[in-house]
């Protein structure tokens, strides 16, 4: 039997280096220090141990290091430090700082003018230098700290400019250091990391700080012509924008505004790459953009009408992190767009505290962006005391992975294909066989034993099989087959769903006081075996506003979740995208809350044993377009003392073609509460006001035991 196998790390320490010496260039930005508090019941709280104010001489202080090799040459040996193997806890270190608060936020968002400019401050070439120059000697500096054993560094207030592909704060198998960035702003000249961490345990890194981006990523613009038949968007560029290269090769989504700034909410909108036509008249075309007329496409297409290219998918993260354990990150404000976060393979628990993608004050930016995806083995983030903003996606996805059967190879032993680069199972793991088709589950039982199998043919034909027939996105990976012996027979066929329900999921997640707002899709939380989502706003989502859901049939994410409280949220102007009547009701709760089915499977699901412990309660809920709350496939589920005001008025229409004149599954998401296929209900307490005028009563259970 062979065990886990996870992709080759060398534990070495890899910070990686910005060449030269010189002194940091004055001006750090501080401004990002706030002084008032994100939520009124909970500002500085510390997830982790107590926080204290780091000492001054952090700089010269000792650290415990994993054995390995720096990216100078150096050896930095395990067990020894500059001050005869002293170890503190780096977690003591942890500064008390002040959340932002929401409404002072609020007005900055208010305030914005499209006539500001593109960038705040503006630098001269010899001031660029000696930021590039900065960012040399503190890459050597924090270099010198490593290979000096120290547990701690503070890096010195300033501005720091750091080159296209270089990385400043790069650790492989590093442990136990606290690196304090506050007052430092960071100008990344591409579409590099700021932090990547791997393979590293107990690393600490806190601002306040900011990130910003030079070139821009991003373009502004307004509409002057689209062309339907040839598919060509003609745009004149507004004042200090022009087409970022990587936008001239591939392509990419629009964000859509109004001229004061407000997100206006659509499907996604592409184009496939794009060109400037007139540099002098600053002027220049998209290709490739589709007008989906049943997804209201034609109501954006216009002339004059405002718009942006976004920062999709994993593109511009601030932070990776991958295989990594009690990693705390907090205290960093991102003015660049893209992603905040891309967390990979994660062992948890970690901590994002105070994380801001945002629009920089005082400038016309009209784009920022999502908190990130976040895939976790075991463990799971605390994320505290945030705000993400403006942005075309899910706000955040964190996850775990079902995975493709491809075929039963005998009748207690099965083949599957899983969805990362490792062997989903361990021996005593239970695992669920959901039927591709209508979602009932199959078969229910244990792994006796597993094995990676050795063939190259198998694993092509399989994810091959998966991508053509099923949906899978093309990040499917390359990882072989593995064969799964079970404790009994089962039933199987090539394409149902396989989930662990034991590991290889996030646990014990938290979302607590942070603010969603404008944002395309969800905040989605897939697979998760504990999880609470508490004391957030979250206002003017595309689709749910909170969704717990199991994409078993397109992007394989899931599993299913159990364990859930989900508290005290409040929630405004959800779903309110057309982008809505692409996707099975599930999805048009404001709360939301089950599996999703795709349009070829006509049949839904009565299957409630699915997500399991379910509890919805204290949730303030206004302007839903449809259900305040919408629950599928569940047992144990508790919703209680909720309020639903102004829900299901309907703006956005839901039938399309594909399900035959009527919305999928022959149901309307048209009450206050709907439960679907649900068993084990406690529904009480709840108030419904004001009900909106397609609503067709507060409480609707249908199919349920």
């Amino acid at each position: 039997m062979k065990k886990r196998i996870f992709s080759s790390l060398a534990l070495t320490l890899a910070v990686l280096l910005l060449f030269g010496a010189c002194t940091p260039a004055p001006g750090g930005d501080s401004s990002q220090t706030s002084e008032e508090p994100g939520q009124e019941s909970s500002a500085t709280s510390s997830e982790n141990g107590a926080e204290s104010q780091a000492s001054s001489s952090a700089e010269t202080s000792s650290v415990t290091v994993s054995s390995g090799t720096s990216s100078s040459g150096g050896t930095v040996s395990a067990g020894t430090s500059s001050s005869e193997g002293t170890k503190v806890d780096v977690k003591s270190l942890v500064r008390k700082t002040t959340a932002k608060n929401y409404n002072t936020y609020d007005k900055e968002i208010a305030g914005y003018k499209l006539t500001d400019p593109s960038v705040k401050t503006e630098y001269s070439d010899a001031e660029k230098d000696a930021q590039r120059k900065a960012g040399r000697t503190m890459g050597i500096r924090v270099q010198k700290a490593l290979n000096e054993g120290k547990h701690t560094y503070k890096v010195e207030p300033g501005v720091y400019r750091i080159p296209d592909g270089q990385i400043p704060f790069e650790f492989t198998g590093m442990k136990d250091f606290y690196l304090d960035i506050s007052d430092c702003t960071f100008i990344l000249e591409g579409r590099q990391n700021l932090i990547r961490l791997t393979a590293c345990d107990n690393v600490i890194i806190q601002g306040p700080c900011s990130v910003e981006r030079d070139p821009l990523l991003i373009t502004q613009f307004k509409i002057i012509s689209y062309n339907k038949s040839t598919q060509k968007l003609t745009v004149q560029l507004m004042e200090g924008y022009t087409i970022p290269a990587h936008l001239e090769a591939q392509g990419g989504n629009f964000q859509w505004f109004t001229e004061d700034g407000k997100m206006l909410p659509t499907a996604f909108i592409s184009f496939s790459n794009a060109q400037m036509l007139d540099k002098t008249a600053n002027t220049a075309v998209f290709n490739g953009v589709g007008c989906w007329a049943d997804m209201r496409d034609d109501d954006r297409l216009v002339p004059g009408q405002i718009g942006a290219t976004a920062v999709s998918g994993h593109v511009a993260q601030v932070i990776n992190l991958k295989q990594s354990r009690n990693i705390q990150i907090r205290d960093i404000t991102n003015y660049g767009s893209g992603m905040m976060t891309l967390i990979q393979n994660e062992y948890g628990p970690d901590v994002l505290d105070k994380l801001y993608n945002v629009r920089q004050p005082g400038t016309n930016r009209l784009v920022a962006g999502t908190a990130g995806q976040m895939t976790y083995m075991e463990g799971g983030p605390a994320i505290t005391n945030c705000i993400f903003s403006f942005c075309e996606d899910d706000s955040i996805d964190i996850m775990g992975h079902s995975h493709f059967v491809y075929q039963q190879e005998s009748s207690d032993t099965i083949i599957i294909k899983p969805q990362e680069n490792y062997a989903p199972v361990k021996v005593g793991d239970t695992i669920n066989i959901y039927d591709y088709q209508d979602f009932e589950k199959k078969s229910t039982a244990k792994v006796v034993s597993f094995e990676i199998v050795d063939d190259e043919e198998m694993m092509t034909n399989a994810r091959n099989q998966a991508l053509n027939n099923y949906g899978y996105m093309a990040t499917l990976s390359t990882f072989n087959c593995v064969r799964i012996k079970l404790d009994r027979k089962v039933s199987a066929r090539i394409g149902d769903t396989f989930e662990n329900e034991t590991s290889f999921r996030p646990t014990n997640v938290s979302i607590k006081n942070c603010y969603f707002h404008d944002y395309g899709c969800r905040v989605l939380v897939q697979g998760c075996n504990g999880l609470t989502i508490e004391n957030n706003r979250m206002e003017r989502a595309g689709l749910a506003a909170i969704a717990l859901d199991m994409e078993e049939a397109a992007w394989t994410e899931g599993p299913s979740s159990t364990n859930v409280v989900i508290k005290n949220n409040t929630i405004k102007d959800s779903p309110c995208s057309p982008y809505v009547t692409h996707w099975p009701f599930v999805l048009n709760g404001a709360i939301s809350v089950g599996p999703s089915q795709f349009y070829e499977h006509r049949s839904p699901s009565t299957e409630t044993d699915v997500f399991h412990n379910i509890t919805i309660t204290g949730n303030k809920i206004y302007n839903a377009n449809y259900s305040g709350i919408l629950v599928k496939n569940a047992t144990g589920v508790t919703v209680t003392d909720n309020l639903i005001q102004n829900a299901v008025h309907m703006q956005v229409p839901t039938r399309r073609p594909e399900a035959s004149g009527t919305y999928i599954f022959d149901e309307e998401p048209l009450y206050g509460i709907y439960f679907f296929a649900c068993e084990k209900i406690t529904e009480k307490g709840n108030t419904f006001k004001d009900m909106g005028s397609e609503s067709l009563g507060n409480v609707r259970k249908k199919d349920c035991k």
